[in-house]
């Protein structure tokens, strides 16, 4: 019985202090890879963002995509719109040659854990448009 309650006691302690979130950034990477896979057309990833994970907020993507998945469905998608105007910066002299600037993204809020930590992912896109990397980022609450 109390090798019962030592362990139901670890899950919880696990599970509150954002233990198991740790798990799950490289496990989510490895699932949103396999869904859409570096070299990706951007509209799919956002298709895919929008019919499979379907989001109940947070989704923020480069308002090309929206505009171009828009127009194959006639109908607005539920996101946010990035990078709507020219860059308010200039581009870093160490910016990577096959990179968009500003970057081409789609950002998501995948999901808030009991302790009020937050998963995210962002797929970043090169020049064509194609998917360059996935990252999977755990925000920790206050």
């Amino acid at each position: 019985m109390h090798k019962y309650l030592a362990l139901l006691f670890f899950v919880a302690v696990f599970i509150f202090t954002g233990c198991v979130s740790e798990r799950d950034e490289s496990a989510t990477r490895e699932r949103l890879l396999t869904a859409t896979p570096i070299g990706s057309e951007a509209t799919n990833v956002l298709k895919f963002v929008v019919d499979d994970l379907r989001p109940k907020e947070g989704v923020v993507c480069y308002y090309k995509y929206a505009e171009a998945l828009e127009a194959q469905r006639h109908v607005r998608l539920d996101v946010v719109l990035a990078n709507p105007g020219p860059p308010a910066v200039p581009m870093p002299a160490d910016w990577p040659p096959q990179k968009n600037w500003p970057p081409h993204e789609i950002h998501v809020w995948m999901k808030t854990y009991l302790n009020g930590n937050r998963l995210f992912a962002s797929w970043t896109f090169d020049r064509n448009d194609k998917l360059l990397s996935i990252d999977v980022i755990r925000d920790i609450g206050p």
